[in-house]
């Protein structure tokens, strides 16, 4: 399979880009199944 790099865009959304970097940090490099259950179980998760 090859290798596929993805972006996300957020607009519209009253949030600082500080705030909603914390958790793309977390999740960056790795695949969406393991994104998605770190994002389920952090405290402060983006909107």
């Amino acid at each position: 399979m090859a290798n596929v790099t993805t972006r996300a865009y957020i607009k519209g959304i009253g949030q600082t880009p500080r705030k909603s970097f914390s958790p793309a940090s977390l999740v960056r490099g790795r695949t969406a199944a393991d994104a998605l259950v770190i994002l389920d179980h952090t405290p402060r998760r983006s909107v």
